[in-house]
């Protein structure tokens, strides 16, 4: 039995081929230097620069300059999914997202537990607090 091929068919064919010739790095300067390295990975060699526009490419400048390329080019390779990315700018929320050199990130400390039957009282390691403890043993607190 023959297959028919669809439209839909056709123009995935079309667009493949048009990805084909496509040059994905038409960056200049700074983004044209990160965009070689980022092309470096296999993953990521079919990237598009072209479609960044003035302010998405004043800011991955701004970036480039702050953090420098390595640690862009890290970050994309560590927060890539597949099917990577087509354009450039799905990287840039988590390059801004990416604390200035020399500062961490900050810590989140785990609220301490609570006692259920004396909510004035924190719960130890042991997951008991003072005053069940005194109880326990027969004693005050």
């Amino acid at each position: 039995m023959a297959r028919i091929q669809t439209g839909t068919t056709n123009t995935n064919a079309a667009a493949a081929a048009r990805e084909a010739d496509l040059d994905p790095i038409e960056a200049s300067g700074p983004i044209a230097i990160l965009a070689s390295k980022i092309a470096q990975h296999p993953q990521l060699r079919a990237l598009r620069w072209d479609t960044l526009g003035p302010d998405r490419t004043a800011r991955i400048e701004a970036l480039i300059s702050t953090h420098g390329d390595q640690p862009l080019v890290d970050c994309a390779i560590t927060t890539l999914r597949h099917p990577a990315p087509v354009f450039a700018q799905a990287f840039l929320a988590s390059w801004e997202a990416m604390p200035s050199p020399g500062r961490r990130l900050a810590v989140v400390r785990t609220p301490k537990r609570r006692c259920p039957h004396h909510t004035y009282l924190d719960l130890d390691e042991a997951g008991i607090c003072r005053a069940c403890a005194s109880e326990r043993a027969g004693g005050d607190l």
